[in-house]
């Protein structure tokens, strides 16, 4: 259960084998359109709400998924851009939720990437030494990206994918 005491703080607790548990929460951005019965829009703020509804702590996901508590931190902070798929999957196995619910258009782009980015280069009908300069990127870069072997970057995908 999670129980509000003021506008930006709340409390989580949870009944287990030794009692009652508790976690301070703090809200540090609200959006006016959400509220604790909507999941959010964006991937991190997704992520807290689906682990807070659970009423498990950033650890305990962290020793579910296998990764130190501060790797998962860094998935629910904002500044996250790319999210291993293999998390995203263990995620939505361990809070039994569809696929698309914990991916957003930048991450959904990432999967076939290569083939994206190829695709639209063609359609503007341009080399891949001018698509990379169009993009403000290297061509070695581009050829990497074209490839799957680098993640273009989320500015990229924002400007020219989105």
């Amino acid at each position: 259960m999670i129980y509000r005491i003021s506008d930006r703080s709340f409390i989580m607790a949870r009944h287990t084998s030794h009692g009652i548990e508790t976690a301070p929460m703090f809200v540090v951005s609200v959006n006016p359109a959400s509220n604790l019965t909507t999941p959010p829009e964006n991937l991190p703020d997704k992520l807290r709400y689906y682990r807070q509804r659970a009423g498990l702590l950033q650890k305990e996901v962290a020793d579910r998924l296998g990764i130190d508590r501060n790797t998962y931190s860094r998935y629910e902070s904002p500044t996250r851009g790319r999210y291993p798929q293999e998390i995203l999957n263990a995620l939505t196995d361990l809070y039994g939720l569809p696929q698309k619910e914990l991916s957003d258009g930048y991450n959904e782009f990432l999967k076939n990437q290569g083939d994206k980015i190829r695709e639209k280069r063609c359609e503007l009908g341009l080399t891949q030494k001018e698509f990379a300069k169009r993009v403000g990127t290297k061509l070695a870069n581009l050829k990497r990206w074209e490839r799957g072997e680098v993640a273009a970057d989320r500015r990229t995908w924002e400007k020219f994918f989105k």
